[in-house]
């Protein structure tokens, strides 16, 4: 049994249920079609996580597009195009949290309000979750570990460099895979929320980011680390 793919479907079809809610909250038939859709890959993939298959990147690859599609709408009805992703912990459960507030209040799953700002909160606790965590921050500690997952395991890229300063870290990923740099110009995209995952995981805090561009042979991202007053993960 495959068991990323078994959580990949679960949470597919998870966060295919709260699109669709806000489709029928909103009365948009197109969130709907499109939600249900991603519901039907997120059993396929949970079909997929029991044999072997050759189709399966293929299938992750339409999912990720679908899913970035769709996502990319809900946050445009919302006027959260421009909004910092982040990963934050709340009462032990880890978010990928969209919205323009002060992320530091408590949030629930799906769509909420924050200081009367809209958020979308997706639950992601058991993305990277056997992660360990590292006792300090130091870039030459922090990039082999990073490295090791955004490379050996997600194959996402081909080099990784981290450079940290104080409450920020930035890392470099150069050779980004073309399946994944395909997604790279939407709000919210694979590489940025499994690196902010990834840095969540390792370091125990709330990570934000706050800058993403290009350079030479790949990207480059800039965090913002900080300590969780929540529970541990």
């Amino acid at each position: 049994m495959n068991t990323r793919l078994l959580v990949l479907g679960l949470n597919i079809i998870a966060v295919s249920c709260m699109i669709m809610a806000y489709g029928f909250t909103i009365n948009d038939t197109g969130l709907v079609g499109l939600s249900t859709s991603s519901g039907i890959m997120g059993g396929v993939l949970l079909v997929f996580s029991f044999t072997t298959a050759e189709g399966i990147v293929n299938a992750f690859n339409e999912y990720s597009v679908l899913m970035t599609n769709g996502l990319t709408t809900v946050m445009e009805d919302l006027d959260l195009l421009d909004a910092k992703p982040s990963v934050t912990s709340r009462r032990g459960e880890l978010y990928l949290l969209l919205s323009k507030a002060s992320p530091d209040d408590d949030v629930d799953p799906g769509i909420g309000t924050l200081h009367g700002l809209p958020y979308i909160a997706i639950p992601i606790g058991s993305v990277l979750q056997d992660a360990s965590a590292l006792e300090n921050f130091e870039s030459s500690i922090v990039e082999p570990a990073i490295s090791s997952i955004l490379i050996d395991d997600m194959g996402l890229c081909s080099r990784v460099s981290v450079e940290v300063s104080n409450r920020f870290i930035k890392v470099t990923l150069t050779g980004v895979s073309k399946e994944v740099e395909k997604l790279l110009g939407y709000p919210i995209n694979p590489l940025t929320a499994l690196t902010m995952t990834a840095l969540s995981r390792l370091t125990k805090t709330d990570v934000r980011l706050v800058n993403m561009d290009r350079v030479v042979g790949g990207y480059y991202m800039v965090f913002e680390v900080k300590s969780s007053a929540q529970e541990p993960r």
